[in-house]
Order: C-alpha cells, then sequence, then structure tokens
C-alpha cells in the first residue's frame, strides 16, 4: 500500500473520503489522548503516534477538500498507515532545508517559536492550558476593583471590559471561561468507562509499565471497536444548549454557541490565513482554538480536536477583545493584569523577608519634577534590588496585523525601553526609597540591580528569539547589561514566585539565576529556567480566582456542583 507523505498528497488521499467520518476519527483520537491520563502527553499515546501526530490530522483533514457528500470510507488498517506512515512524515517537512538559508528573524519565529510553541502545548507543565483563574482575575476581578481610579485617570474613553465584551459578542467573560469547562466536561461524559470509547482501556494494554507505548494492535483493536459507535462523538445542539443552561446564564447560551461554533467552510478560511498558514505549518496552532466546535450538515456539533479548546481556553476572551482595535480596551486590561501582578507578588513573598513595594512617585533628584517608580520593587536584606515592570503586552497570534517577526521587534524594543528606563529609576532608589519601606532600601546591595519586564502573554520560545537578537546585533543595547535584566511571561513570573514559596527562599536569587541562564544561554537552548525544576505545580495564588469563577456561577444555581462532577444521561 502506497502512502504519501507530504501535505498534498495526503491531501489528495482524503479527498473522496467521508468529511464527516475524518472528523469523527479526530475526535476519538485526540480526546483519547486528553482524557486518557496527563503523564502520556509528554510521551507517546500509542506507539508510533504522538500528540503532535494528532494535531496534523486534524489539520490535514481542515485543508483537504473532504466533502460531507462522500459516503467513502478506508479500514482500520489504511487509517494506521496513514497516521503511522504518512502523517507521521508530516513532522519533518521539505522546507526544513530552507534552515540553513534563513535570515535571523524569519529562523527565530518561524521556526524556533512555532517549534517551542508545539512543545509547550504538549508537555506536561501545561503552561498556558487552564489558567482560567487568571483570566478571570486580569480582565473582570481586578478591573472591577480598581473601576473607580481607572475612570478617574482615563476621564474619557473609559472600558469596562465585561460589559463591552458582552455588548460585542453577547455573554460575559466569565461565561466564555466557564462554557468552554462546561463543553469540555460534557464531552467527557462520552468517553465513560462503559463506552467503547473509554480511555482507560487503551491504557490498561500497555504490555510493560504505565509509560511504555501501546503496541500498534491495541490501537487497530480500539479503533475497530469504536468504528460502529462514531456517531455516538457528535452533540445534539438542544442537549447542549440545555446542559450549559444548567450552569450559565440562560439568555447567554446561544450567544456563546454562536461564538464558539463555525461551519467547515468558514475553519477552511481562516486555514489560510497567518498564523494558521504561516512559518512551518506543521507546528502553527489550529483555528479550532478560536472555534472548537464544528457544526455538521445535521446541525450537530463534533469537537475535531479537544486540545485545541485547552489551548485557546483561557486565552480566547483577551484575543477577542484585542480584535477592538480600541486602545482603551487594552489600557484597562493591562491596569488589571499590574493590580493582579501586584497583588500576587505581595501574597507570594508575604511569609518571607522580602518585601513588595507597589509604585509610587517621587520627586526627580536633579529637577524635582515628579517620576514613577517600577511598578512593583523588591528589596531584601544583602540581596540585590529588584524592579519589575509590568507591560501588557499583546502577542499579534490573532486578529492582529503584525507578523511573527514584527511581534518579536515590537517586543524586543518594548522591553529594551523599558530595562534601560528601569535602570534609570534604580539609580534614585538610594534617595528616594518607597514610602512604605523608607529603611528597606538600606539594608540591600547598592550596586547591579535587577530589572525584570514582565509581558502579559506567553510567546513561546522568546527567550530564544530574544538572545538571537541580541546576539546578532553587535550594537544592541542590551548587550553590556546581560545578566542584569530578564523579561518573562506572566505564567513564569508566576512560577518563579510559587516555586520560592515552595521552598521557603527568596524569589530574589531565582530571579537572579534566570537572568544569568539568559545570559549564557546556548542559540538552540529551548529549555528555560532549568533550576526551577521540571514541575508546574498550578499556584494557589491563581487557584483562588478559578474557585471565586466557579462560586460566581454556583451562586445564582445553589444546587449545582462543579462541572467536573456533574454528569447527565449519555446521548
Amino acid at each position: 500500500m502506497q502512502i504519501a507523505t507530504t501535505w498534498e498528497g495526503l491531501e489528495g488521499a482524503l479527498v473522496d473520503v467521508s468529511l464527516r467520518r475524518l472528523l469523527l476519527l479526530s475526535a476519538l483520537l485526540s480526546a483519547n489522548d486528553t482524557y486518557g491520563g496527563d503523564y502520556f502527553s509528554e510521551g507517546h499515546v500509542f506507539s508510533g503516534v504522538h500528540p503532535s501526530h494528532l494535531q496534523n490530522f486534524t489539520r490535514l483533514i481542515l485543508r483537504s477538500d473532504a466533502s460531507f457528500e462522500s459516503n467513502a470510507s478506508f479500514s482500520t488498517g489504511h487509517l494506521m498507515q496513514l497516521l503511522l506512515t504518512g502523517v507521521n512524515a508530516l513532522l519533518n517537512p521539505p522546507n526544513l532545508s530552507k534552515i540553513p538559508k534563513m535570515a535571523l528573524e524569519e529562523l527565530s519565529t518561524d521556526f524556533l517559536s512555532l517549534l517551542w510553541r508545539q512543545q509547550v502545548r504538549l508537555d506536561g507543565r501545561q503552561v498556558q492550558v487552564l489558567n482560567r483563574g487568571r483570566a478571570h482575575a486580569v480582565l473582570v476581578h481586578f478591573p472591577d476593583l480598581i473601576a473607580a481610579d481607572l475612570k478617574a485617570k482615563q476621564k474619557t474613553g473609559y472600558v469596562h471590559l465585561d460589559t463591552y465584551f458582552k455588548s460585542e459578542f453577547g455573554c460575559s467573560i466569565d461565561t466564555l471561561l466557564m462554557g468552554l469547562v462546561v463543553i469540555y466536561h460534557r464531552y467527557r461524559e462520552i468517553f465513560n468507562e462503559h463506552s467503547v470509547f473509554n480511555p482507560v482501556w487503551l491504557q490498561t494494554q500497555r504490555q510493560k509499565a504505565p509509560d511504555q507505548p501501546l503496541s500498534t494492535g491495541a490501537l487497530e483493536r480500539y479503533l475497530t471497536d469504536a468504528n460502529p459507535s462514531l456517531e455516538d462523538l457528535t452533540i445534539d445542539p438542544q442537549d447542549l444548549t440545555d446542559h450549559l443552561g444548567r450552569f450559565l446564564p440562560v439568555a447567554e447560551v446561544q450567544p456563546l454557541l454562536i461564538l464558539l461554533s463555525a461551519s467547515i467552510e468558514e475553519l477552511r478560511g481562516l486555514m489560510v490565513e497567518s498564523p494558521f498558514s504561516s512559518g512551518f505549518i506543521t507546528y502553527a496552532p489550529l483555528p479550532l482554538e478560536l472555534k472548537p466546535l464544528v457544526i455538521l450538515p445535521n446541525g450537530r456539533y463534533v469537537l475535531p480536536n479537544l486540545r485545541s479548546l485547552l489551548t485557546g481556553m483561557s486565552r480566547l476572551p483577551l484575543i477577542l477583545l484585542a480584535r477592538s482595535g480600541n486602545n482603551n480596551v487594552l489600557t484597562c486590561y493591562g491596569a488589571g493584569l499590574e493590580e493582579y501582578t501586584f497583588a500576587m507578588t505581595s501574597d507570594r513573598v508575604s511569609a518571607s523577608i522580602t518585601t513588595a513595594s507597589a509604585e509610587f512617585e517621587y520627586a526627580h533628584p536633579d529637577t524635582g519634577k515628579p517620576v514613577k517608580s517600577a511598578d512593583i520593587t523588591l528589596l531584601e536584606p544583602g540581596q540585590r534590588r529588584v524592579l519589575v515592570e509590568v507591560k501588557a503586552a499583546r502577542v499579534p497570534e490573532y486578529g492582529l496585523a503584525l507578523t511573527g517577526t514584527a511581534a518579536a521587534v515590537n517586543l524586543d524594543e518594548l522591553i529594551t525601553k523599558t530595562v534601560l528606563k528601569g535602570f534609570y529609576k534604580a539609580s534614585h532608589l538610594g534617595t528616594r526609597p518607597p514610602p512604605t519601606h523608607p529603611k528597606a532600601v538600606a539594608d540591600t546591595l547598592l550596586d547591579d540591580p535587577l530589572v525584570v519586564v514582565v509581558y502579559g502573554e506567553t510567546f513561546e520560545n522568546f527567550d530564544g528569539v530574544f538572545r538571537l537578537r541580541i546576539n546578532a546585533d553587535a550594537n544592541h543595547p542590551l548587550r553590556p547589561h546581560l545578566g542584569s535584566f530578564l523579561a518573562l511571561s506572566i505564567e513564569e513570573y508566576e512560577h518563579h514566585l510559587e516555586v520560592a514559596r515552595e521552598r521557603e527562599i527568596s524569589v530574589i536569587p531565582l530571579l537572579i539565576q534566570s537572568a544569568v541562564e539568559f545570559r549564557d544561554r546556548g542559540p538552540l537552548q529551548l529549555v528555560n529556567h532549568q533550576h526551577l525544576g521540571t514541575a508546574w505545580p498550578q499556584d494557589p495564588y491563581v487557584d483562588r480566582f478559578e474557585d471565586e469563577l466557579i462560586q460566581k456561577f454556583r451562586s445564582s444555581h445553589p444546587k449545582l456542583a462543579d462541572p467536573a462532577a456533574v454528569t447527565s444521561e449519555p446521548h
């Protein structure tokens, strides 16, 4: 049996196959992978079939011309060969030969960043997955908390994020966040222990140990047994509407479903747009991160790729807000992010001898003009002074006009400007200490302050991209300061604070060590902050906002349990 090993060849192989069946097979494999257990997201799900294969199987279906009109199918054996031989080959696309000829920006943004994004998505740390708590905190909780101050500062053009979101999309930010959770757990009911889709059965077929790959025979048997019941993977729209109505405001359910669903034509239209078609498509995102529910011709839904739903879960509200192009929207987001970051920092260091001071205004030592300090100042006896600046940098993956290269350039320029200004502010601390901790500065080290820039969204492998850019530019303003500054996404900054709390040590040496690692990192290094360990435990501080989100809906439905615990009859 001759199996194609290129995108074009495999797309041609699917032309006459039923699109409905292909979507259902994608749903089966992806959900089995996702629900089957966290540990094998770091290795092989099945012998020879890695999660990235499953992502590209879904991508292949969306790229193909397969139609709903066809009823043709292929055998389980043919599907196995398609996955193991054909889709497997897509991980090494022909355009890898371009790498030696690539310019710096193209190499770093169109290959390394996309490669790292795929790794982050699939590994067990789940850096950007299920961070609903933070999304609720930054977009709803803290903007509400500081609404009066924000309104007074902005005077005109103030935007209340949740009100704006609801006026644009018909549902609140929290309804979107919670709705995705409910859909995830509703779909899980289909994969229960009594169904032919039970992912646990496959795990019992591991012959040697729980972390060993499954045999292709076990996978083939699973697919064969599941084949007659594939239609059960579709979701009746009324069933889903009623189910969501048990958790969410009824009036917001239909707008939510409209927001999250798309026809196959709409998804295929997105597939030819950036970022879904740019760079190395093997590692690019899927539009199912924006529209996880596919509407079938009979009106029923299917979830072709559950990992895409998870990956887009916490980012979707901000992605949609950013599309407005309204600067006041992003100003409100930035204020919420700053407030959240300071509150989280204060909470994490409260049991240590580190003091965290919020932004304050002081008179410039020379001119006497009012100057604002860093957003957060960390001080500790015998340690370097740390100035933390929070920047609500939007990574333009979706909806904005910038390419990946332009995004890297803009973030580089923002960080550079912020770091240099941070050193300037640090020079004033000796005579202009934080009014809340006037004596804390005296016990710190006078020389070599550390400036940390925290940006709002994950730009995967930005450390590598940023370091390559500094290496390539002999006149880069930050070259003389390597080791004295650090750029972290909000997730990475949280992680430093949480590891320090868990180890009962100061966070300052951890931040310094990461700055040194950045200074010394190799051009192809893909693992960051190794001194923090490989585990990424969920931060209890973030968890409290996840709990707040759930309690908000439970208060309006007093008898409601957690969505993960609620079950209903399989349909």
